[in-house]
């Protein structure tokens, strides 16, 4: 999952203008053997990898969008900003989506390994520092249900 991870940090892009973030995800969804959904709820630089479309659904969710003002250089510990108050990934926000992505194909692994065909999902999570694409998740207590309207999925149960 370094693949994605560094990609990421060397093109930092924010607001949905993640079109390098987003073809990193997809081109490591696609090398962990997800099917992969472009352009969802119409925004161009989102995206889900699927695996399987039976059983439940678990879906994680991965943000790829850099930060504004937290410019640094790599692999030092001191803040060193390659651009003063330039955006960038300034603490490993690059490493947030491919950790989901990893968790994702982790799952996907075990399931088909105890012949589980549950469908594992990863949304990949743009813009989340300015804007909404952020599944509105909503859990009612009585019946432990999430909801995510914003982008479609499938109702399930958490029992």
């Amino acid at each position: 999952m370094l693949r994605p991870s560094d990609r990421v940090w060397a093109t930092p892009e924010t607001c949905y203008g993640e079109t390098a973030a987003a073809a990193a995800h997809k081109d490591e969804l696609t090398t962990q053997g997800f099917e992969v959904t472009e352009i969802l709820a119409g925004i161009p630089t989102a995206l889900m990898g699927r695996a399987s479309t039976i059983g439940q659904m678990i879906a994680f969710i991965g943000e790829y969008d850099d930060l504004a003002g937290l410019s640094q250089f790599a692999d030092l510990a001191a803040e060193t900003p390659i651009q003063a108050g330039g955006n960038d990934h300034g603490f490993g926000h690059n490493m947030l989506g491919p950790a989901a992505m990893l968790a994702a194909t982790a799952l996907k692994t075990w399931l088909a390994e105890i012949g589980t065909p549950d469908e594992v999902r990863y949304y990949g999570c743009l813009a989340e520092e300015a804007a909404l694409p952020k599944p509105s998740w909503c859990a009612t207590a009585p019946s432990k249900t999430w909801i995510s309207p914003s982008l479609g999925t499938r109702t399930r149960s958490l029992r």
